[in-house]
């Protein structure tokens, strides 16, 4: 079995080595060395029972592999299963993959919907990673994970409060699972809380208090929450007229820290966003032709950086004066910050080659917390189901 299996996979290298036209995986398998172990399991067709690959060049052949191969192969042996559902796997294979799709969502107005057919399904992007999308259906009000790679649905049991101010969807590597969690107000109490749940597993969601030493004498006229999802943490952005602290929750272990934003860091707090800066929360503003960014380096020990990164942006000057207001930094991963111009474009800047990269959008873009890039994995749940009810949703290369 275990030869053969290795043939199924690999046994078109070989006879690549005396084939010019396979160019590409010719390279591909010198890149990677596997002229050696081809060699290698020439000399031990004798012995099926010793592997011809170790595991780490499986692991690279399979991050080359098409989606559809990927599959395929999972369904060959529980070995190729548990590495293509390995969460570094998923994101080595993301990180290969040529193509990303844009999520996002699209404002209707009162009209449109009133002149909405029953039978037309909306859907609203809520979060999502590891090709996992996690979105609202708006026809049903009901909350679901969806993977548009495997048509695969997982529906969510209700929350238990429709009001929210956000949903976070995020990885804990040491149990190996996903938690979702929602952040809301307790109309009763006045307080905020959140939901967590864990999909797959749990049947309810469970209710998370706010820390006690959080400020409660806020304007509420003025009250504003903003939610941020960096890594395994939550970070709530809890701003009135006069005050602004963070409530970081870590998702592993359920433990609230509170940090106190310094007034001092920016000169006007109304321009400020709130954003994820490479798995840390910053605030950022746009001052002229540089972006401004103060990282709260270690919010478990109230850490932030000495001094405010400051970032050239050349392509400010081809913005007219009176849209710059309208520029809002959105997220910076990899050297990437990503901006929307508001009523425009989301474009991403490369801060080393100052290469800009313009999104195609549709009309209707709605900016808050619901723009997604998207990149396939075969992630999937207990109780998942295949729905095609989607379908107009998903990537047309996916198919």
């Amino acid at each position: 079995m275990g030869n053969l299996v290795c043939y199924y996979l690999f046994g078109p290298i070989k006879e690549s080595f005396t084939n010019s036209k396979s160019n590409s995986t010719n390279k591909a398998a010198e890149l990677l060395g596997l002229k050696d172990y081809i060699l290698i399991a020439q000399n031990r067709r004798d012995d099926p029972s010793m592997p011809i690959f170790p595991p780490e060049v499986i692991i690279e052949i399979l991050t080359y592999m098409p989606l559809k191969s990927l599959t395929q192969l999972q369904l060959v042996c529980k070995e190729w299963l548990a590495i293509i559902h390995d969460h570094q796997f998923i994101e080595k294979y993301a990180d290969r993959f040529p193509k990303v799709y844009h999520l996002h969502n699209v404002v209707n107005t009162t009209k449109s919907l009133e002149n909405t057919s029953p039978h037309r399904v909306q859907i609203s992007y809520l979060h999502g990673l590891d090709g996992l999308i996690l979105n609202k259906n708006l026809n049903t009000q009901k909350i679901f994970i969806w993977n548009p790679a495997t048509r695969g649905v997982l529906e969510l049991p209700d929350p238990h409060h429709d009001d929210y101010y956000g949903f976070t969807f995020s990885y804990i590597p040491a149990t190996k699972n996903y938690r979702i969690v929602s952040v809301y107000e307790d109309k009763e109490s006045g307080r905020e809380c959140c939901e967590v749940l864990t999909p797959g597993h749990s049947e309810t969601w469970r209710r998370l208090t706010f820390p006690e030493n959080v400020n409660l004498n806020w304007h509420k006229k003025d009250k504003r929450v903003t939610v941020i999802s960096s890594g395994g943490t939550i970070h709530c952005i809890l701003t009135d007229a006069t005050f602004e602290e963070i409530v970081s929750l870590d998702i592993e272990t359920e433990r609230f820290v509170v940090n106190s934003v310094p007034k001092s860091l920016f000169e006007d707090w109304t321009r400020v966003c709130a954003l994820n800066w490479d798995g840390k929360l910053a605030f950022a503003d746009i001052i002229e032709e540089n972006l401004e960014v103060m990282e709260l380096e270690d919010y478990r020990k109230q850490r932030w950086c000495l001094k405010k990164r400051v970032i050239h942006l050349p392509f400010m000057t081809n913005i007219d004066g009176d849209k710059r207001s309208n520029l809002l930094p959105l997220f910076a991963k990899e050297g990437d910050i990503w901006f929307c111009l508001k009523g425009e474009k989301v474009f991403s800047y490369k801060t080393e080659t100052g290469e800009r990269t313009d999104i195609k959008l549709s009309q209707g873009f709605s900016i808050r917390n619901n723009f997604i890039p998207y990149k396939p994995s075969l992630v999937s749940f207990k109780g998942m189901k295949p729905d095609t009810k989607y379908d107009k949703f998903r990537p047309r290369w996916l198919d």
